[in-house]
């Protein structure tokens, strides 16, 4: 666990070498924090990884909407349903934008999000094409 953070620390520090790969290590070591129960502090990293994400790759990548998918899910199980809300829409924004040329995988995520957006919303949501 000290060197998953220490490699954090790496990525924020040294943010153009080796770019991906740090966003993959640092992607799995947000899950493995949720998947231990660490919730908070995986929603953290993964707040820190999509500010790194942002400024290093751009919002319309597949790393972007992967994150904000991943932040919608701890956010459902921390009971931040808004919270949950808004990352799906973004997550959504992204991939239908980027897998428009993919249009089965596209709506596979559009039925997988819909779903999540209705455990969030408590109802029937279907806004995923606005």
């Amino acid at each position: 666990k000290q060197h998953l953070e220490q490699g954090l620390l790496l990525m924020e520090n040294h943010p153009l070498s080796n770019c991906h790969d740090k966003i993959t290590r640092v992607h799995n070591y947000a899950i493995l924090l949720a998947n231990t129960g660490q919730l908070q502090q995986a929603h953290s990293v993964f707040l820190r990884l999509e500010d790194f994400v942002k400024a290093h790759v751009g919002e319309m990548s597949l790393d972007y909407g992967t994150i904000q998918e991943a932040l919608g899910g701890i956010s459902l199980v921390l009971r931040r349903p808004n919270e949950a809300y808004s990352h799906y829409k973004k997550a959504m924004a992204v991939y239908n934008l980027l897998l428009e040329g993919e249009p089965s995988l596209l709506e596979q995520k559009k039925q997988e999000i819909t779903t999540l957006l209705r455990l969030a919303k408590g109802k029937g949501t279907t806004v995923l094409d606005n």
